[in-house]
């Protein structure tokens, strides 16, 4: 194909750009009204840049069953990281209940660089899933590669996503883009 070359959206198996958020300031990233993307059977986020205001503090993701009401408890996630400072590394790993998504000890003079996947957002016959992988540097000044997995669990885990939000724990994202694809049925 050529650089002027459109794919149609009829074609199965391909990715389409939805939504991208430019953040300066900002509190979260919110991506709402999820329900209005049903002809895409997955989605992709991709985090270019994020800049956290406060130092040591935890990137984590959260959703919604019902508008943007954001659910704090009854997730399943957990996450491997490996760490370098160039003289040593190392690594651990760690679960929590009030998040679907969680990266640890960033740094305020950094980017988080990375991606994450929810599958079946829209599916209401089964828990959903989300897997993401970032890099960034910790506040210690250690590199990190943390890959993380995580569901909605609760016993109504089967209604459909209708919004996913991604912030700091503490203080703002500020600066960075994060898009959101939709991933079509192959």
């Amino acid at each position: 194909l050529s650089t002027t070359s459109t794919v149609p959206a009829t074609i199965g198996g391909s990715m389409h750009l939805l939504s991208n958020a430019t953040l300066t300031s900002s509190a979260a990233a919110e991506f709402t009204s999820l329900g209005n993307y049903s002809s895409f059977k997955d989605l992709h986020f991709v985090f270019r840049g994020l800049r956290a205001a406060t130092d040591n503090v935890e990137f984590v993701a959260r959703v919604a069953i019902n508008g943007t009401s954001y659910l704090t408890s009854n997730y399943m996630s957990t996450g491997l990281r490996s760490y370098s400072d160039n003289s040593s590394e190392s690594h651990d790993n760690w679960q929590s209940g009030s998040v679907i998504m969680r990266h640890r000890y960033v740094a305020n003079d950094s980017y988080i660089s990375g991606h994450a996947d929810l599958f079946g957002f829209n599916n209401t016959t089964h828990k959903k899933a989300l897997v993401s992988h970032v890099t960034l540097r910790t506040y210690s000044n250690y590199i990190q590669n943390t890959i993380t997995s995580g569901s909605y669990d609760a016993s109504d885990g089967t209604n459909a996503i209708t919004a996913i939000q991604f912030y700091m724990s503490s203080g703002n994202i500020t600066s960075g883009q994060i898009t959101m694809y939709g991933i079509k049925n192959a």
